[in-house]
């Protein structure tokens, strides 16, 4: 019986207890790698020519690559020329 009035009493003091607050924040640090990024152009065409290496840190803005212009000249002539043709 004293067991029982012991576990009895026990109880609520160990629900009690168990309802603190717990106001340790986790916290921590580290290094998070990308392993993929997608860049986009204003702009479709052939790379010509690569500027940076893999590793390199860019800010926005920065040129990257070149891409090869000759087919876009060559669209941009023909536009033209439509143009030209629809005038006259």
């Amino acid at each position: 019986m004293n067991r029982i009035l012991m576990i009895l009493c026990a109880l609520p003091l160990l629900a009690v207890a168990s309802c603190g607050r717990n106001t340790a924040v986790p916290g921590g640090s580290g290094l998070i790698e990308a392993t993929e990024v997608t860049i986009s152009s204003e702009t479709s065409g052939r790379i010509e020519r690569v500027y940076v290496d893999e590793g390199d840190r860019l800010l926005p803005g920065d040129t990257i690559a070149l891409i090869d212009t000759v087919t876009l000249s060559l669209k941009l002539r023909q536009a033209e020329a439509m143009k030209a043709a629809a005038e006259t």
